[in-house]
């Protein structure tokens, strides 16, 4: 659940980080995201919002953040996009779950955000294909 003022400005980047997470996971059809304030590298990821279903209580949201925050830790680390496979599925008719990873840069490179979402896929070249899908609908 995200909270903000439409018309207070401090809330302003809360709004776009959830109105790019939204559109961003409707593309891959996310079961779960997050995006991240990236001020400082791998240790000061903030998450800005954080899209997951059901009513989950705070514990569980804590638990999922950090989660997220070591899986995209090598992305981050390595300066790059990522797609990385989470689970295998637990019959066969299921596809993997897959986390898609996109770094978003200013113009000089330097990461400001990180935007996390899992997915199921066929296989990683499908979860790649994602990714693309992903990152297209932002821009």
């Amino acid at each position: 659940m995200v909270h903000y003022d439409e018309n207070d400005p401090s809330d302003w980047p809360t709004l776009l980080a959830h109105k790019v997470l939204v559109r961003m996971a409707v593309a891959v059809s996310a079961s779960e995201a997050i995006f991240f304030a990236a001020n400082g590298g791998i240790a000061a990821l903030n998450a800005i919002c954080h899209l997951r279903p059901g009513d989950t209580d705070l514990r569980k949201r804590k638990m999922a953040a950090q989660a997220f925050r070591d899986i995209v830790a090598p992305c981050v680390a390595q300066n790059k996009d990522g797609a990385i496979e989470i689970t295998q599925p637990q019959n066969s008719d299921d596809y993997p779950q897959f986390c898609l990873v996109h770094l978003l840069k200013n113009k000089q490179g330097q990461i400001h955000a990180v935007v996390a979402m899992i997915t199921r896929c066929k296989d990683l070249s499908v979860a790649r294909q994602q990714l693309i899908a992903m990152t297209s609908s932002f821009s």
